[in-house]
């Protein structure tokens, strides 16, 4: 797990000296790279509704720049999503976890619209790299952490959201 942890620290630091829109982007991008697999869980499972995500990324986008934002909307946008989270309860298979990070990153991102806290920022960080971690799990029946550490999907990942934020 040292890479893990070394990922984690380098990417906190760039983070809390990034600009705001510079997050927002970096938000977007993960949000963006999340979606197929919430669609792909709501075709499966019939449950979701991955237009809601998509809405939601565009009123983020549009409004990326803004800085007078409208709270009401926002607080709109984020009872939407939450309507669309999936209880992981209530679901058996690998692709709950999936959808749900999927949606939550948007929630996040949301929320970070609303309160400028870099935390949720990290937490998408963090959602992409779950979803990765998992999909390395179901690859590779019994694979150790230490090698689900040193994978070249993770290792990339975390190369590509190091570069991401300058």
């Amino acid at each position: 797990m040292d890479n893990l942890r070394r990922f984690q620290e380098q990417i906190d630091k760039k983070l809390k000296e990034a600009a705001d829109s510079e997050r927002i982007l970096f938000g977007l991008d993960i949000c963006n790279r999340l979606l197929p697999d919430y669609k792909n869980f709501e075709l499966k499972d019939k449950w979701g509704d991955s237009n809601i995500l998509i809405e939601s990324i565009r009123f983020i986008d549009i409004c990326r720049d803004r800085n007078n934002l409208d709270i009401k909307e926002i607080d709109l946008f984020i009872s939407m999503i939450d309507k669309v989270i999936p209880n992981t309860e209530d679901f058996s298979d690998w692709e709950v976890s999936y959808a749900l990070n999927g949606s939550v990153s948007v929630f996040e991102l949301l929320s970070y619209l609303k309160d400028r806290d870099y935390n949720h920022i990290k937490t998408i960080s963090s959602l992409m790299i779950d979803n990765i971690d998992f999909k390395i799990q179901m690859n590779n029946d019994g694979i150790s952490d230490n090698d689900i550490d040193i994978h070249p999907m993770l290792i990339d990942e975390f190369k590509y959201q190091l570069e991401m934020v300058k």
